[in-house]
């Protein structure tokens, strides 16, 4: 296993019952991960495609960049999921601001650690420094920051999609949040925005976990 945040002495029964935040959804018949990790691997998916492309990484190393490809039985779509506790328990330990602290304190806190055949490469989903507009999201070290943690808005969990806002940002209206591009462009994290009166579909998110 990788590192991980190290926060309260409650931190696992607290992750415990953060994880019923996060967004898993039964997915049309394709591969999730790879048969190697099988259930042990939890893959994402925006609704623009759906279960069709996945995140995937582009390398193994910290920079790699993330981006989505079609779903297969591919050890590069191989992620794993931490359920890390709340956003309150981040920012009352210093790790999270107070954009995202104080305004979404009882959201649940997640990383998503590439981890091949299902072993922890320690390197997750992040951004290289604070979120910005079009940060590109690349593996970076798992445990560090707040620029590996991804916070689920459930608030705003719709038809079995959400948004992912990003642990370091610091905007309170329209947040940076995990967003797709088409197949093979990189991830990146753009301000939440609308389309036809609901939130982007390139920047709402659902996860299968599995090889099916």
């Amino acid at each position: 296993m990788s590192k991980k945040f190290q926060l309260l002495g409650t931190l696992t029964a607290v992750a415990a019952a953060a994880a019923t935040g996060v967004v898993i959804l039964a997915a049309p018949a394709s591969h999730a991960a790879s048969t190697a990790c099988g259930n042990l691997c939890t893959d994402f998916y925006p609704q623009t495609t759906g279960a069709t492309d996945i995140i995937s990484t582009t390398g193994t190393a910290q920079g790699s960049a993330i981006d989505l490809a079609t779903a297969a039985d591919l050890l590069p779509e191989d992620f794993q999921l931490s359920a890390l506790g709340t956003v309150a328990d981040f920012y009352n330990a210093g790790i999270i601001g107070p954009a995202v602290g104080t305004t979404w304190p009882s959201d649940p806190a997640y990383e998503i650690e590439y981890a091949p055949g299902g072993s922890g490469s320690g390197m997750c989903l992040g951004t290289a420094a604070a979120a910005a507009q079009n940060s590109v999201i690349t593996l970076q070290p798992c445990g560090v920051s707040a620029d590996t943690i991804w916070v689920g808005l459930t608030v705003d969990h719709i038809g079995g999609y959400m948004p992912f806002i990003a642990g370091s940002d610091t905007i309170v209206n329209n947040p940076y949040v995990l967003t797709a591009g088409p197949a093979g462009a990189s991830l990146q994290t753009q301000k939440l925005g609308l389309v036809a009166g609901t939130f982007a579909p390139k920047q709402m998110w659902a996860s299968k976990t599995g090889a099916i």
